[in-house]
């Protein structure tokens, strides 16, 4: 079989682009371009996966496109709302333009001086992080920027365009670090949280650039999901650079999994948007189109693109190599194949003034001029590809090139010398696991072989050929067996016959008659195989559809356990949250918080026609700004905490124990009546006193003034449950004015008609009027 005469032109178009050796390696293709050729049969397999290649080279510039359009945003809004007071308060606003200047005399200089004006606050400070981080993604400091990037995401000093800008730097060089430190779902929740307050075009542009990390480490799909969310944000603006930059980004994503008219038809509207906005021609852009066209084989496109390409890049560049690799590809196609030779050879110059090995670029042309029907100068450029291949001890390669060389002995017409370079070929292919090739080959040796009358050994290459080629084999191949099978027979045969045909005239009847049986037995054996074929195809196929069924079914169990487990850790985070909310971190207590929900509840079950009652107690301690200015801050945390300890000790069961503020408690007592108040009083009183506290080896006695009063304040009457709080402080306040360790309280005396229209009266009136009566503590 031929060997395809453009596979050095899809190689050269993978080489020119930053990243290849990397983005080859992982998608796989490496290996495949590395052997030096690609089969006709095969060729379309070859395009489509170094085409993806090209495409990758076009994602760090569109994400730039869209990076520019957010900055230019962010400046003109720094621009109109700049304060001139502030331009001479801190640094002089061009100190970072003079930093970067630095940059290509003296980096570490440079450097130094953005990594200050980033730590100092002040107008320049958000562009310094922006600038900093941006010229150590460029540099071999780069593996600092994630580290230091997360956290000034947050930094207040960040305008909203540089908060992209950093952004960007982050993700650009965490796609770099393979494996990557941090998972796809942590980026897309730093996404969101981004997101979540950026304006329109901020959010696009977020999006973009997370788009742009996604092609970079082969999220494909994702890619593709996360642009088109981007475009539809960016629908307002139909016609801009940015939009134009995720068009062609969703080109790459589609292309990357082989939704190769979708990806045309983005990377079409990403090209014509460009046109149409008078921007400069994307030279990337059209590369990546010209490798489309390829792959489609549309060849009349395909040049016009490669030209395109091959005008816009630099002379000499390895763009141009790429561009002239696609140039002898669609000439190939179009059956030009003495322009795609002046292509290749243009191209095996260009490679060599670039300095390299050019052992692809040797090949194509050597093929090419197989195909023109010059054996003799393809042989002459295969024999020096073996040297180079031997040279680089590729063994791949060096297999290719013999076989290929074996070609062009046939050609010559001296097959004998074609067996000996394909043996050589099938040595080397034994040492490289490389079946595809060596199956090439193998085809190559039968055809061969048969042409030389070397029967035998023509069916044990075949036989070699089909056990190779098991998971492939088809009809076709099992009738090429059985059909040399019937032919060795027959050969033999006729011998026979020669040498018998005096004796056997009379048997001749009977011999024509065997051969047909032989030739139905044959074709029933050919029948019979081509069934059983077909049915361990069916087999085979329902085998792997239940797997795959069941592998599903594994993958949707695993997910929905993992989702119930997320569930069950933000129900307990909540509780958690709950918790901490509405307690005092101090004491261990119930917080304000707490308390306002106490009382909205309260209030609520007032409308009730029977609202149940409650006891609503304050304690505020007594000469607790003693203690501080005595013995310390540490020292009234200690009292507090003592205090709340107390407090527990003489809660009922249901009762509610609140950090009020400051020294100042509530005690919720649910059921209790007024009547109630001056034991739990007392009963507070008691346990105070007998249990003083040690401070710094000193024994303190701690008291209270307390105050009481019921919720609702008239029995069987709705009013707001505040009122009965501010009963309570009041009576505490008495407590404090009567001396301090003594208890007041408050009883509904007169029903009023309204009583939510008091709400807002103070104390004294209520008491004054007669709707409440203070009672204090004997004696």
């Amino acid at each position: 079989m031929r060997e395809c005469p453009f596979r050095g032109a899809i190689q050269g178009a993978g080489m020119w682009q930053k990243g290849w050796t990397e983005g080859a390696a992982q998608s796989g293709v490496s290996q495949h371009f590395r052997e030096g050729t690609t089969p006709f049969g095969e060729a379309g397999r070859a395009r489509r996966a170094v085409w993806f290649c090209w495409f990758r080279s076009g994602v760090h510039q569109a994400c730039r496109w869209v990076l520019t359009s957010v900055l230019l945003l962010g400046v003109a809004v720094d621009v109109v709302f700049a304060d001139p007071a502030d331009a001479s308060a801190v640094a002089p606003p061009d100190a970072v333009d003079l930093a970067l200047a630095r940059l290509a005399e003296d980096r570490a200089a440079a450097l130094t001086k953005l990594e200050g004006l980033a730590n100092a606050a002040g107008p320049v400070q958000g562009k310094a992080i922006a600038k900093w981080l941006d010229a150590l993604t460029d540099g071999p400091e780069r593996e600092r920027v994630p580290e230091l990037a997360k956290p000034l995401l947050d930094s207040p000093a960040l305008s909203s365009g540089q908060r992209v800008e950093v952004f960007a730097s982050y993700l650009e060089v965490l796609a770099q670090i393979k494996p990557s430190p941090v998972s796809e779902d942590a980026i897309i929740g730093l996404t969101e949280r981004l997101v979540a307050s950026a304006t329109t075009d901020e959010q696009v542009s977020y999006w973009a650039n997370l788009a742009a990390w996604q092609l970079r480490t082969q999220h494909f799909a994702n890619a593709e999901r996360t642009l088109n969310a981007a475009i539809k944000l960016d629908a307002p603006r139909s016609s801009s650079q940015q939009r134009a930059g995720l068009l062609r980004n969703l080109g790459v994503a589609l292309a990357q999994q082989g939704k190769l008219e979708q990806a045309l038809q983005a990377m079409l509207q990403a090209d014509a948007l460009m046109r149409e906005l008078g921007l400069p021609v994307d030279a990337a852009l059209v590369a990546n189109l010209a490798g489309l066209y390829v792959y489609l084989e549309d060849w009349p496109h395909a040049r016009e693109y490669a030209q395109r390409a091959y005008d816009l890049a630099p002379d000499g560049s390895a763009g141009q190599l790429t561009a002239l690799n696609m140039l002898g590809n669609a000439a190939f196609g179009l059956a030009e194949v003495q322009t795609a030779r002046d292509h290749f050879e243009r191209g095996l110059a260009l490679a060599i003034q670039l300095g390299r090995p050019a052992i692809s670029e040797r090949n194509n042309l050597a093929l090419t001029l197989l195909n023109l029907g010059q054996p003799r100068e393809a042989l002459t450029r295969f024999q020096e590809v073996i040297r180079l291949a031997d040279a680089s001890e590729d063994g791949v390669v060096s297999a290719v090139a013999r076989k290929n060389v074996a070609e062009c002995w046939i050609a010559l017409g001296d097959r004998a010398k074609a067996d000996q370079w394909m043996h050589e070929a099938l040595q080397f292919y034994a040492k490289q696991d490389v079946p595809p090739k060596r199956k090439e080959l193998l085809q190559l040796m039968v055809e061969n072989l048969e042409a030389m009358g070397r029967h035998a050994e023509a069916l044990q290459r075949l036989r070699e050929y089909h056990a190779l080629d098991q998971e492939m084999i088809n009809s076709e191949a099992k009738a090429r067996i059985a059909s040399l099978e019937n032919d060795y027979t027959l050969k033999s045969k006729d011998v026979e016959i020669a040498l018998q045909q005096a004796e056997l005239q009379a048997q001749q009847a009977d011999l024509e008659r065997l051969r047909g049986q032989e030739q139905n037995e044959a074709l029933q054996r050919k029948i019979l195989l081509v069934a059983l074929l077909g049915l361990a195809g069916i087999v085979f196929a329902l085998w792997h559809s239940l797997r795959l069924k069941a592998r599903a079914n594994r993958e949707l169990m695993a997910k929905n356990c993992e989702i119930e487990a997320q569930r069950i850790r933000l129900q307990e985070l909540n509780v958690t949250i709950q918790k901490q909310s509405e307690e005092d971190a101090l004491t261990g207590l119930h917080n304000r918080r707490y308390l306002q929900s106490l009382l909205d509840r309260a209030t609520q079950a007032e409308s009730d026609p029977a609202p149940a009652s409650a006891l609503v107690i304050i304690a505020d301690l007594d000469h607790f700004k003693r203690i501080n200015d005595t013995w310390g801050h540490d020292a009234g945390d200690q009292v507090l905490r003592h205090v709340a300890e107390t407090f527990r000790s003489v809660a009922r069961a249901g009762d509610s124990l609140v950090r009020w503020g400051g020294e100042e408690f509530v005690w919720w007592c649910p059921g209790a009546s007024v009547s109630e108040g001056p034991a739990l009083c007392a009963r507070l009183q008691a346990a105070l006193a007998s249990a003083p506290i040690v401070l710094q080896g000193e024994a303190q006695q701690i008291t209270a003034s307390i105050g009481f009063a019921p919720v609702p304040v008239w029995p069987g009457i709705s009013a707001d449950s505040a009122l009965g709080l501010k009963l309570a402080d009041h009576a505490a306040y008495l407590a404090k004015r009567a001396g301090r360790n003594c208890w007041f309280g408050y009883a509904a005396r007169r029903t009023p008609d309204n009583p939510g229209s008091l709400g807002q009266t103070s104390v004294d009136v209520l008491e004054q009027t007669g709707w409440v009566e203070c009672i204090a503590a004997p004696g």
